[in-house]
């Protein structure tokens, strides 16, 4: 369908990556085996789920998303928080 240029922050540094928007359900991470990697001088393991690659005289490792699970009691109480406590980072 088309490519996109879209900066993206993997550990501490951002790297602009171009994306290719396709209408499919990619069963792979459109993020490894792209040209970006190489550029970055960055080593993947599909098999740790893991990045790693050097900044300055720092070695990086970018682990992969888990699967988590989350659950708790049905007695538990649901709490009205204001919109601005709702604005969090995920990495």
């Amino acid at each position: 369908m088309g490519e996109i240029e879209l900066p993206v922050q993997i550990g501490p540094c951002v790297f602009q990556i171009t994306f290719q928007v396709m209408d499919i359900l990619p069963a792979y991470s459109c993020l490894l085996g792209r040209p970006w990697i190489h550029s970055a001088g960055v080593v993947p393991s599909t098999l740790h789920q893991k990045l790693k690659y050097i900044m300055g005289d720092k070695l990086i490792i970018v682990s992969g998303e888990e699967d988590l699970l989350v659950s708790g009691p049905s007695s538990t109480r649901y709490i009205e928080a204001a919109e601005e406590a709702l604005e969090t980072a995920f990495q």
